[in-house]
């Protein structure tokens, strides 16, 4: 991932999910690099959301409600006039086959503050269970939105997608974490929280 601070700018080419996060109101623009591209009509923009996936922007339109989208050769780039946080959630570049759509390049999106009062991160384990790398869950709850989550030595962030009531686990063994340290940022500005627990004692906060 690519970014410019001052203006909110992403480049997502083959990542496997590159990260940007935002303050409302910023200029975002996501790029996706598509190999035998040859007009900006063969690619769409999907978000995907605690719906599944929707389309955003059809690239043979030239805007809709804020979004718009431009073509050089070999990519094609998302433009986001002004994010809010509805705008939140993983957008996936679609390049068009004759018969069926290829998903090719994906960009997490956290647009605002997520973080309220009464929002918690706990690691837990089974009770009575040594903690280990299988067993372990980060768990994140009373959100205002989406967050983002990793796992010490895991190979990035995964977007959480909730709000309210909804409860956000991420497994350790299936995020790759080497380590019991588990990472979920609520925002752009402000530090990660931090929950750890020893992968041969107790828990820990």
């Amino acid at each position: 991932m690519l970014r410019d601070s001052a203006r909110g700018r992403a480049a997502a080419t083959s990542l496997p999910q590159p990260v940007l996060v935002v303050e409302p109101g910023e200029l975002v623009e996501i790029e996706c690099e598509v190999r035998d591209l040859e007009s900006k009509s063969q690619v769409s923009w999907y978000r995907r959301g605690t719906g599944g996936p929707e389309l955003v922007l059809d690239c043979t339109s030239s805007t809709k409600e804020g979004f718009s989208c431009t073509f050089k050769q070999h990519s094609v780039t998302l433009h986001i006039a002004s994010a809010r946080p509805d705008d939140s959630g993983l957008y996936l570049c679609a390049f068009r086959k004759p018969v069926y759509l290829n998903f090719s390049c994906s960009t997490a999106l956290l647009v605002g503050d997520s973080w309220k009062a009464g929002s918690w991160v706990r690691v837990l384990a089974p009770h009575g269970t040594p903690p280990t790398r299988s067993n372990l869950v980060c768990a994140v709850g009373g959100t205002a939105g989406p967050v983002l989550v990793s796992w010490q030595g895991g190979a990035g962030k995964v977007l959480g997608l909730g709000g309210g009531r909804k409860l956000l686990l991420s497994p350790m063994g299936t995020a790759g974490g080497a380590g019991g340290l588990c990472e979920v940022q609520f925002n752009s500005s402000g530090p990660p929280v931090r929950r750890s627990a020893e992968l041969r004692g107790s828990l820990g906060e």
